[in-house]
Formats: structure tokens, sequence, C-alpha cells
């Protein structure tokens, strides 16, 4: 675990990084969500250096991410290019990577159009940037998703690790203190396809943090049956994640919109095999 000392010091430069980036953000005209642990920190952790990562995450919207990206590298910032072997199917895990120096330090900065990796859910991005708010003492080119997005963008994330990613607990047990409208969180886990990974987070925070009472929002998403069955026991081996095909077959049993999930996965294939294609 991180010293205070040295997570005082790493969420100082954190901060210069976004002052860096959210100055440079607004020249170019181009907002961002700041999404996850940086956004978190300051919006629902009573000290933010307590929230330690190893990576920022934004969101910009998808015709403004090739602006993002030439305005920080006019600027001096490295942004990663994408690989060669990938060229054709990299966009399908809507990010890219800057590199953001600080003194001797380099911070990395994803860039993401959305936070799914493959097929992506069928997520009202354009609500979510409505519902969105500037942060005080944050460059007000970068927002913060509302309480209740913010929980299920965490549930989209810790999905996505296969319910193995250490942090994403205690980030919904500080939105949990900090205040949510629950109707709100049931409502869009449903239109957004995540209601199933809502069902099995809630189940492995109760585990964690064990006072929270989570019956209120249970309530609202009652069990998924048979599918809540197989994805426990698909997701019961603790502390592995998986790659490739195994993947996939996992996140299958999460998805809640098969043709969409699909005819994604028939695209990812198709551009696999662009990338491969001797052109």
């Amino acid at each position: 675990m991180t010293s205070h000392p040295e997570a005082r010091v790493a969420y100082l430069v954190r901060r210069r990084v976004l002052d860096q980036v959210g100055a440079i953000f607004a020249d170019a005209n181009v907002r961002a969500l700041l999404v996850k642990g940086a956004g978190l920190a300051e919006t629902v952790y009573p000290e933010p250096w307590r929230r330690t990562m190893a990576d920022i995450d934004l969101i910009v919207r998808p015709q403004a991410l090739a602006v993002a990206l030439e305005a920080l590298g006019a600027a001096g910032i490295e942004v990663v290019p994408v690989p060669p072997e990938r060229r054709y199917s990299f966009g399908v895990f809507e990010e890219r990577t800057a590199l953001v120096s600080v003194g001797p330090l380099r911070v990395l900065v994803e860039v993401h159009t959305g936070l799914d990796k493959v097929v992506p859910h069928p997520i009202a991005w354009s609500a979510v940037w409505d519902r969105a708010v500037t942060v005080e003492g944050l460059p007000p080119s970068l927002l913060v998703p509302s309480f209740e997005d913010h929980v299920l963008l965490v549930v989209l994330h810790v999905a996505l690790s296969e319910f193995e990613h250490p942090s994403a607990w205690d980030d919904l047990q500080a939105l949990w203190h900090a205040g949510l409208d629950f109707d709100a969180v049931a409502l869009r886990a449903k239109e957004w396809g995540l209601t199933l990974s809502l069902e099995l987070a809630l189940a492995r925070l109760s585990e964690r943090h064990a006072a929270l009472d989570l019956a209120a929002l249970r309530s609202n998403c009652p069990s998924s049956g048979v599918r809540s069955a197989i994805a426990r026991r698909v997701f019961a081996h603790r502390g592995r994640r998986t790659v490739g095909l195994t993947w996939l077959a996992k996140q299958t049993v999460l998805r809640e919109d098969p043709a969409r999930w699909l005819f994604g996965l028939v695209r990812f294939a198709v551009l696999r095999g662009a990338d491969r294609w001797p052109w």
C-alpha cells in the first residue's frame, strides 16, 4: 500500500497533469469526462490522494478524438501511435494513450471515446454528457459524470475486468456513501444492458463491505434467474483474469444484447483478419 506522503506527491503530480491537459483541451475547444479513479478521487473520496491509480482516464466525444490527440501532440505531449499490427481493429477498444511528462515523471493518460472493449454496450452517452458537471478546482474543460452514471461506468469496467479490479470496490463504496438515486441506477442499468453485471458487482461489493446496506438497490434489480446462476459460476474463480477467446466467452454470459454482441464480434473478427492480411 502506498504511504500517505507518497500518495500525496502522486496526487500533486496528477493534479498538475489534469491542469495541463485541461488547459490544452480548453484551447482546442474540447471537453472531456474525467472518469473512474481520477474523477472519483475529486468527488467522493474525503482525501483525494487516498485513491491511488496507475493512469488517468478521460472520455471525449468520438468526433473530438482526433482534435484532442492533435492538440496534445502540438503541446509536446507524446501520443502513442496505433500499433501497426492493430491498424484496423484498434478502434474497437475505444482508447488512445498519451504520456505526459512532469519533471522526470511520466504519467499515463488514456483518452477514450467509451469504456467498452470490442463491442460497446448501448450506453446513452449524450445523456451522460448532459448530466455531467464541473468540479471546483478542476479545469472547466474536464467534467465528471453524475454519481449514478459513475456507478454504472465502474460496474462496466469491473465486469470487463472479470470482477477482479480491487480499487473498484472502494470506488463503489465511496459512491454509495455520497448518495445515490437507486431508481435511476436500476433504470439506466437496464437501458445500458448492465443489469446482470450490476447484480454480480453488488454481490462482490457486499462481500468486501458487509456493512453497506444494498437492499434498496437490490430490490430494484431482481435476479436474472438462470443467467445469474450461470454467470456466478463462470466468474466464481477469483484472482484469475483471462484473455482472448476465453475472455470473449465469459463476456458473452454477461451481455444482455445478444444480436448486438454477435454482430460486433463478427465485425471484430473481420477487422482482425484485415490486420493480419499481407496488404
